[in-house]
């Protein structure tokens, strides 16, 4: 994974997501990258690439509830994904929004390469993605 910041767009991965999911993605395409994560056993190990999918999710979730990130970092996808949600109310509903906080809380927990690879990464990086995380936990709850 590439990332450029501790956002849930801030990486290659979550920024294509974005991009595929402006460009003619449907709610199908978010509900699957939420439950990719949501339905990963908590013994199995998640990989990055589903987890910043699901995370890029969730924040079109919180987006579509009317509760976006005020920040999408550098990339140029995210923005034109939290457009898509505001088109798409949908996507913020009660069922979604559960199934998007079930899926930060596993990509948030064990067995996750994300948590992983920042809990490697420099103090004061870590403690940004881990607040990018609790933001996200609050803008869903």
């Amino acid at each position: 994974m590439s990332a450029w910041g501790p956002g849930s767009f801030d990486n290659d991965i979550a920024s294509d997501w974005a991009a595929d999911l402006a460009d003619g993605g449907g709610l199908e395409m978010v509900r699957e990258s939420l439950r990719t994560a949501a339905l990963c056993p908590l013994e199995e190990y998640l990989e990055s690439d589903e987890g910043s999918e699901a995370l890029a999710a969730a924040e079109v979730v919180a987006a579509a509830g009317g509760r976006p990130v005020k920040s999408v970092g550098m990339g140029t996808a995210g923005p034109h994904a939290l457009a898509w949600a505001k088109g798409h109310k949908g996507a913020g509903s009660d069922a979604m929004v559960e199934l998007a906080q079930e899926a930060v809380e596993r990509v948030s927990g064990p067995e996750s390469e994300l948590v992983e690879l920042w809990g490697a990464a420099a103090a004061a990086e870590a403690r940004e993605f881990f607040a990018e995380l609790e933001d996200l936990r609050a803008r869903l709850a």
